[in-house]
């Protein structure tokens, strides 16, 4: 009944036109391949080339004019195609079917400039890579440094904030900052489709966090890549080598990589006591050591399209870090005289994984995604602490051996679809199982949760307005304690004009909380990066968090942002010493919080060869605990240039300023300026990368932890010198078709030219 009332309407819609005198005409334009042209100019003319009405096609290659009954110019144009032209007669509305487009290679030669698309939903932006004839010998890197709002220098971020996940082709990559770069950088760049950049990701979303999603073009091929990285000074020496290959060869892909590390570093810390209520400081020296001599990270999965609607993909992953430090401290006693203690750690952390993935697209072009997940954590912490002789022989006052196994399992399925290309329904489920067993000496911590969470999420994307609202429904099982909770979010989009990128949006969400693992492990566990003893609290119970924010963008450059967050019982961390100046870290259950920031983010091509990217943000939080209340102000910068030179040379400067971090209740870090400047060159399949880290080397002078003790304020002062040298040299070989770029201008350069007002 629904079809013949859709016909009917159809009908309809077309005697109106008709009656009106307008008839109508459609078709779709094609290459030879058959493959749909997209933003190619349909133009109407009349006997004296006079345009009298245009459009361009859909990303299907599909258009559709109204025109009044007489005889016209039919053409069809586009840069790099041979224009399509044809004498039309319209007495009835006529279907041209499918029109073909040639190759012009004489205007493929003369193409420099680049012209993309941008089209804006409720999530981010679609970025639809058209003309990427200039970037030809280009890579992806540089393809994504034209994105609104990307940066990739040292690592890829998106309105001055770090991106947390990254997608090739469906495939989420996981690796070092380094390591990511390099894989980024064997893509070419006229092999990429698309990129979604998800700056407000929908509750559907399988990982949460800002992301960017690229589709490259399927064609056989592959590539093979391969880099090395030494950085040293003075007290630390980091070697590290990376490893990518990529197959593709009709509906089978390969894909493999694998890193290794070793890291030698020598640390210089002074902690001060000086007490509020009495003119006194005192300082321990400590020194250490530490030694990674086996990083090593291995990863290998396949993807196979099962037919042309249904996709399967499995991949496994194995890593593991290997940790040595050595601390000896001299202390300042009650007595005036000195003391010397050592701290030993070692630890070995083996983290494997198993995915699979199915995706299924309906012929209706509404998808459905299901996945599989093991991810296992096993980790064996060893560490000593005692005092040491003036002969410097150890004697020891506590061994401990600490193992911490965890294994998750997970499940996830969503199945999404679009309507009218305007509205997007949301709907699926999420089941996670974690078990996990800590072993302190003799003492045993097991923890157990299964947790369930059905979604569903409805957004619509209008001419000016947009707007999203979901739903998440949480059940969760711990210790044989179920915990039922609905969480709602919102959000809308106001439009101010599309094709410039202003676009208003506001939202909330609410979160629900729950104390994580090592926050609830009881037994005294040492942190293997800051030497913090960890005391875990049993008590602690799940909370809620309110988050209400607000931005402007405009142009597609400029981002004004605030927020406002606030939760009341909440879980947060709080330092305290023992007489020996050892520091612990503990968690309470009865804070309020609330928070506020302000932020604007400049990401602006200067030239064609200079790309700038400023961020900086003003943050203010209140805790309250039992009436004391701790308040911290602090302000971030970055600054990030990016300029292509002559001769394939590249120079990016990123400077870093943090007033100071909050990292618990009573303490937080103040950290200082630091300038980084990297120069590259690019000859043939070699790259070469030469690195100063920290230029001014500021670690060695302010960086400090300050943490409130009450009748005294404590103070960790980093002394080890920060400034470094790194080079890198990295090989990239690539085989099969390169892609062919597909020739475009955008509606916004010329599309009055093409086809008139």
């Amino acid at each position: 009944m629904r079809v013949y009332f859709t016909i009917i309407l159809l009908l309809c819609s077309i005697g109106n036109i008709e009656a009106q005198g307008l008839y109508r005409l459609t078709g779709k334009v094609v290459d030879k391949e058959n493959k749909a042209v997209e933003f190619a100019a349909v133009v109407l003319s009349n006997k004296e080339s006079q345009k009298l009405t245009g459009t361009t096609t859909a990303s299907d290659g599909t258009f559709a004019l109204n025109a009044k009954e007489g005889t016209y110019m039919f053409e069809v144009s586009l840069i790099g195609y041979e224009k399509y032209t044809l004498d039309l007669a319209v007495d009835k509305s006529i279907n041209l079917g499918s029109i073909v487009l040639k190759e012009d290679i004489a205007s493929l030669k003369e193409i420099k400039v680049s012209a993309n698309r941008v089209e804006y939903d409720m999530s981010g932006y679609e970025y639809r890579v058209g003309n990427i004839e200039a970037l030809k010998n280009k890579d992806l890197t540089e393809v994504l440094n034209t994105a609104p709002g990307v940066m990739v220098a040292s690592k890829v971020t998106l309105y001055g904030s770090p991106v947390m996940n990254i997608y090739v082709d469906r495939r989420r990559i996981v690796m070092t900052e380094d390591a990511l770069l390099d894989y980024l950088r064997s893509y070419k760049g006229v092999n990429i489709e698309k990129i979604e950049v998800i700056s407000d990701p929908d509750i559907s979303a399988r990982h949460g966090g800002t992301a960017i999603k690229i589709t490259t073009k399927k064609q056989s091929g592959g590539f093979l890549s391969a880099s090395a990285r030494h950085l040293i000074n003075k007290d630390n020496h980091v070697f590290g080598a990376n490893s990518n290959i990529d197959y593709r060869n009709g509906k089978f892909s390969l894909y493999a990589s694998g890193g290794y590390l070793n890291q030698n570093r020598d640390k210089k810390e002074v902690t001060g006591y000086n007490w509020r209520n009495a003119d006194r400081y005192t300082e321990d020296i400590t020194t250490e050591k530490t030694k990674i001599p086996v990083s090593v990270n291995a990863t290998v999965g396949i993807g196979y399209d099962l037919t042309k609607n249904d996709y399967f993909s499995a991949e496994v992953s194995f890593r593991e870090i290997d940790r040595d430090q050595k601390r000896k401290t001299i202390m300042e006693t009650s007595e005036g005289g000195q003391k010397s203690v050592f701290r030993d750690f070692s630890s070995e952390d083996r983290n494997p994984t198993l995915s699979l993935m199915y995706v299924h697209k309906f012929k209706d072009a509404s998808e459905l995604t299901i996945t599989g997940d093991y991810v296992g954590s096993y980790k064996t912490n060893d560490y000593t602490i005692g005092d040491l002789s003036s002969e410097g022989t150890k004697e020891s006052d506590m061994i401990t051996n600490a193992d911490n196994n965890t294994s998750t399992f997970a499940g996830y399925a969503n199945y999404s679809k679009k309507i009218k290309k305007r509205h997007t329904i949301n709907a699926g489920i999420r089941y996670s199982y974690i078990m996990n067993e800590a072993v302190n000496n003799q003492l045993r911590f097991s923890y157990e949760e299964g947790l369930l969470r059905p979604f569903a999420s409805y957004s619509a994307n209008l001419n000016k307005i947009g707007l999203r609202v979901g739903l998440t429904g949480n059940w969760a099982n711990i210790d044989h304690h179920d915990y039922i909770d609905v969480i709602p979010n919102a959000s809308i989009n106001y439009y101010l004009n599309r094709k410039k990128g202003n676009i208003l949006s506001a939202g909330y969400s609410m979160s629900v909380h729950r104390p994580s693992i090592s926050q609830i492990n009881p037994d005294a566990v040492l942190s293997e990066k800051d030497i913090i003893v960890r005391v875990g609290n049993p008590n602690l119970e799940s909370y809620y968090g309110h988050r209400f924010n607000i931005s402007l963008k405009l142009l597609n450059s400029y981002t004004l942002s605030g927020s406002y967050s606030m939760a009341n019982d909440a879980i947060t961390s709080y330092m305290y010493t023992d007489n020996s100046g050892t520091i612990y870290q503990t968690y309470t259950n009865n804070a309020s919080n609330q928070s506020a920031s302000l932020g604007l983010s400049v990401n602006k091509n200067i030239t064609k060869a200079i790309n700038l990217n400023l961020s900086a943000t003003y943050s203010y939080s209140e805790t309250e605990i039992n009436g004391n209340t701790k308040r911290n102000n602090s302000f971030s910068c970055a600054l990030v240039a990016f300029a292509v030179l002559p001769k394939s040379f590249t120079f990016t400067a990123e400077a870093f300023a943090n007033s100071r971090k909050k990292i618990g209740h009573n303490a937080y870090k103040k950290e200082p300026f630091e300038l980084y400047l990297s120069l590259s060159k690019k000859v043939n399949r070699w790259s070469f990368k030469f690195r100063v880290n920290d230029v001014f080397n500021s670690f060695s002078r302010r960086e400090k932890m300050v943490i409130d003790m009450g009748d005294f304020i404590q103070t960790v002062s980093n002394k080890s010198p920060s400034r470094g040298y790194s080079i890198t040299v990295s090989y990239n070989f690539s085989w099969g078709k390169n892609g062919r770029a597909k020739k475009a201008n955008t509606q916004r350069d010329n599309l009055k030219d093409r086809i008139g007002d």
